[in-house]
């Protein structure tokens, strides 16, 4: 027809390389924001926790008065190939409690023990969830694994402000089974102790 011009084939392959650049430009904008969101919340762990370390944290023999929390599988889920580096696994979780209510939840955070101090754990690591929409602790979270993790290393942390006014945390051991880069067959989060954070007096004056 009159009037009407057909692109060539250069002019195609040029529009469909420059969408693919635009598609892959657009994962890795994603990709870094993820990134940022999780390195952010983990420097607040690693803030918060060397903070504890001024305190002197002590083991609970005694768990009566206190809330008694449970942590219950919901699923997992694989993404990806399991043969590529970038596969991951998702293990879905919530929270319940029954026993004592407690005065101020605190939140969840994954932790390893070095020498006797609380770490961040940054494989796995806990995915980023604004806390503020509903209860930091009571709630369905995810676990986010990636490959050559050291998941029984790991110690998962819930803690609280107890109705005496004691910052508390319970401490949760993780167990998965399962072949390596496959989904667990089961995922467990057994109680293993309970701390309290007792202040040190002499660290503020007027």
């Amino acid at each position: 027809m009159l009037g009407v011009k057909y692109m060539s084939e250069h002019e195609i392959w040029s529009i469909v390389i420059a969408a693919a650049a635009l598609v892959v430009s657009l994962i890795s904008i994603y990709r870094t924001r993820k990134n940022e969101q999780i390195q952010l919340a983990l420097t607040q762990i690693n803030t918060s926790l060397a903070q504890k370390q001024l305190d002197r944290i002590e083991e609970e023999e005694e768990s009566g008065g206190q809330p008694v929390f449970a942590i219950l599988a919901e699923g997992a889920e694989g993404i990806g190939d399991f043969e590529s580096p970038d596969y991951l696994v998702k293990i879905n979780f919530k929270v319940y409690r029954s026993g004592e209510e407690y005065l101020r939840a605190q939140g969840i955070r994954i932790v390893t023990v070095v020498g006797g101090v609380f770490n961040a754990c940054y494989n796995p690591y806990l995915e980023f969830v604004d806390v503020r929409k509903g209860d930091p602790i009571l709630s369905s979270r995810t676990l986010i694994i990636i490959p050559n993790s050291n998941i029984h290393a790991c110690r998962l942390h819930i803690s609280y402000i107890d109705k005496e006014g004691w910052e508390r945390f319970q401490q949760f051991k993780l167990y998965a089974d399962g072949p390596v880069k496959h989904l667990p067959m089961s995922v467990k989060f057994v109680f293993d102790k309970t701390y309290r954070i007792v202040p040190r007096v002499d660290r503020w004056e007027l």
